[in-house]
């Protein structure tokens, strides 16, 4: 019979945005979020009516369920079951980007803490992050984690991921820019690709990435060359930036050099008042929006040891108008980064054992430092190890790490002229590593200088043989009736290129309400009321089938039985080590 009438409401699942309805859907009738609702709705009899919209989906890792209701004011009589659908979250690599501080002047010293996390459960290869910074703003050194491949655009790759919770499914950048004098808040965009899942934010990532630029004071320094050999000398670049609402007078600044690095000329800009320290003093107002450029050249020693050499400036100065209070003038902190290839230093290797392994396996790192410096040094060793590969322990008689995860880290690490140390521990790959070749980095400071990073102990890979056994399932019906038979299409596939022979191949299907439901058919075999099983056999390669399950509908079903349900999972045995390349699609 004809129903006629008809209200449908859609409840909108949580952190989703409606879009808008599809070509040939009307408005809602009624909106109150988060419930859709269509009204006056007239099915013939054996009719159907479709309502189409889109939504926008939130950044979630969990499914989210979907709800829909409908009722018959005119024939109240008519049950119209409810319907609930899983909305299966597509899994990716998310981009997670924060500032420190998050407030800041202008041509401030800013570090973004870059996140790329694997949220699927394989490893995945080769994620490739551009960051676009906000107008102006400049990149000036890394800090930790990968080394960018391109500075124009700023581009990572990312080599390798873990599968999420495997401990190595997340990659942490550091690095730090300088802002730029237009004021307000000012925000990063990323773009991420992979050749196998897609790339996207986290949920909050315009919250988090956001940096407040303030009016205020301005202090930065450069250096040209940023790559010099002990004994030659440098241009450095110093830049105050009066973005206050005043001008401001009475200005000290102070040059803390690098130890061996001497003042030598004026390039432009006053002298100094004193060389050693080197400091500024200067008289004149410098009027709001106006810059200060101090440009001299320093030498360096040529008995420099080899490494990286920062600078420190500090300054301070007043309001030009009464009653004159100081202003804040912002520390440049560790900047201008000179890397002096100077005299030998700490003599640093790195080697793996065995050089190449199959996923899942374990492998033996040492490292080795020998002191040629003529002196005692403190070292901080920092070891970052490659994605897909965690420290397990230490084998004395090494002297032992302060951090082990994420990075394995020694600190106050003291080291005799002439004396070699020797550090060994044991690390596992992961099961889900793909191949390739894989990299440590070692990164060393000493006193005051940072030794260049070593990239070394390149470690082999083979991954594991890899099959992906999928199940699905179809009954080519969305509602049915007490008394009725339902025909399931049960289609099982081998889809993988490793060549590896799924055996013992089984089907298990698990219909609810079992009280409600008989089921079976040919070659089926009973578990209990609910649950039957279907022995496939062997799946080569490629290999592909279907099967029919039967199930009948009890003539009395009380009414708060809404749904009927069919779960379907396929299990199988193979020979050898392997690797289940998704897992989700093992259950239909």
């Amino acid at each position: 019979q004809a129903v006629n009438g008809i209200t449908v409401t859609y409840e909108l699942p949580s952190g989703f945005v409606y879009l808008g309805e599809a070509p040939g859907t009307p408005p809602p009738d009624e909106i109150s979020p988060p419930y859709y609702i269509w009204r006056n709705i007239d099915l013939a009899a054996s009719g159907g009516h479709s309502i189409s919209f889109l939504l926008e989906a939130p950044f979630k890792k969990v499914d989210v369920t979907s709800r829909a209701t409908a009722s018959s004011a005119p024939q109240p009589d008519i049950c119209i079951p409810k319907n609930e659908t899983k909305i299966k979250v597509r899994r990716g690599v998310s981009l997670r980007k924060r500032p420190n501080p998050t407030e800041i002047g202008p041509f401030g010293l800013v570090e973004y803490t870059l996140e790329v996390q694997n949220l699927t459960g394989a490893p995945v290869s080769n994620v490739r992050v551009t960051d676009t910074l906000p107008y102006g703003f400049q990149y000036v050194d890394h800090v930790s984690g990968p080394d960018p491949v391109s500075l124009s655009p700023l581009v990572w790759v990312v080599p390798n991921l873990g599968a999420a919770g495997s401990g190595t499914d997340k990659t942490t950048i550091k690095f730090r820019v300088r802002s730029f004098a237009l004021l307000g808040y000012q925000y990063n965009e990323l773009q991420g690709t992979s050749p196998s899942v897609y790339v996207t934010y986290t949920q909050n990532y315009y919250d988090d990435v956001k940096l407040l630029v303030v009016s205020g004071i301005g202090l930065y320094k450069t250096v040209a060359p940023s790559q010099t050999i002990a004994g030659q000398s440098v241009v450095y670049t110093i830049t105050l930036f009066n973005g206050s609402d005043t001008d401001i007078q009475n200005i000290r600044l102070t040059d803390t050099l690098p130890s061996g690095f001497t003042f030598l000329e004026m390039l432009d800009g006053p002298a100094p008042a004193s060389t050693s320290p080197l400091v500024w003093e200067i008289t004149d107002k410098l009027k709001k929006q106006n810059s200060l450029k101090l440009v001299f050249r320093a030498a360096t020693d040529d008995q420099l040891l080899s490494g990286t050499y920062y600078n420190q400036v500090t300054g301070s100065a007043e309001k030009a108008v009464s009653p004159f209070d100081p202003v804040v003038v912002p520390e440049t902190g560790d900047t201008a980064p000179v890397t002096v290839e100077g005299i030998p230093t700490v003599e640093r290797s790195k080697t793996v054992w065995p050089e190449n392994v199959m996923a899942g396996q374990q492998v033996t790192y040492t490292i080795t430092l020998y002191n040629d410096t003529g002196s005692p040094q403190t070292l901080r060793l920092t070891d970052t190890l490659p994605p897909s590969v965690t420290y397990v322990a230490l084998l004395p008689p090494s002297r032992p790490p302060v951090i082990t995860s994420p990075v394995v880290v020694w600190d106050g690490l003291s080291i005799a002229d002439n004396e070699t140390v020797t550090l060994r521990f044991v690390a596992q790959v992961d099961r889900y590593a793909r191949t390739g070749t894989y990299y440590n980095t070692l990164d060393t400071r000493t006193g005051s200088f940072v030794l260049p990073s070593l990239r070394t102990a390149p470690l082999g890979v083979t991954e594991l043989p890899r099959v992906d056994a999928q199940v699905s399932v179809d009954d080519g019906q969305l509602w049915v009736n007490e008394g009725d038979t339902l025909f399931y299409t049960i289609a099982y596939t081998n889809a993988n290129d490793a060549g590896v022979t799924l055996e013992n191949v089984v089907l298990t299907a698990t219909i609810q309400p079992a009280n409600y439901l008989l089921g079976g058919g040919t070659g089926w075999m009973p578990v209990s009321t609910n649950v039957f099983t279907y022995p496939v056999g062997t799946l080569p390669p490629g290999g592909t089938g279907s099967v029919q399950f039967r199930v009948d509908v009890s003539s009395t079903v009380p009414p708060e039985v809404w749904t009927v349900t069919n779960t379907v999972q396929i299990g199988y045995h193979v020979t050898g080590t392997i690797i289940e390349e998704d897992r989700s699609n093992n259950v239909a």
